[in-house]
């Protein structure tokens, strides 16, 4: 008998949504992929000069994560004192970058599955047809 995944629903960050913690079994994780690089960029005058500005940029961590937890503390916040407006814009801005933020990581997403979809091929184009 295989083995099943478990889910875990946490308490809600927006109204009427919360997250789920999702539990995979070892088997079905796969390894990450080897990181790809379109060495024709490499050929311009200006790479090396933008790869080194690039290299020197310091960066805190993922961006879509830090957003979930500012928004986890503002609703936390926000629940003890519910008619504060200071909160509450607060909030409205925490919300509003966790939302940018998730769109950024849906449009990169998006566009490495372009990149898989465009190396392997779509070979059941006749039967979704």
């Amino acid at each position: 008998m295989k083995q099943m995944g478990s889910s875990y629903f946490l308490s809600y960050m927006i109204p009427d949504h919360s997250p789920c913690e999702l539990t995979l079994p070892k088997e079905m994780i796969k390894c990450k992929r080897a990181f790809r690089f379109s060495n024709f960029t490499a050929h311009k005058d200006e790479f090396i000069q933008i790869v080194k500005e690039e290299w020197e940029k310091e960066v805190n961590g993922c961006r879509v994560e830090d957003c979930r937890g500012k928004l986890k503390k503002a609703g936390v916040i926000q629940k003890k004192d519910t008619h504060n407006e200071v909160l509450k814009e607060i909030s409205c801005k925490v919300l509003t970058d966790s939302y940018e933020a998730m769109k950024d990581e849906e449009r990169l997403l998006h566009q490495k599955a372009k990149v898989d979809w465009l190396n392997e091929g779509d070979m059941n184009t006749v039967f979704f047809s």
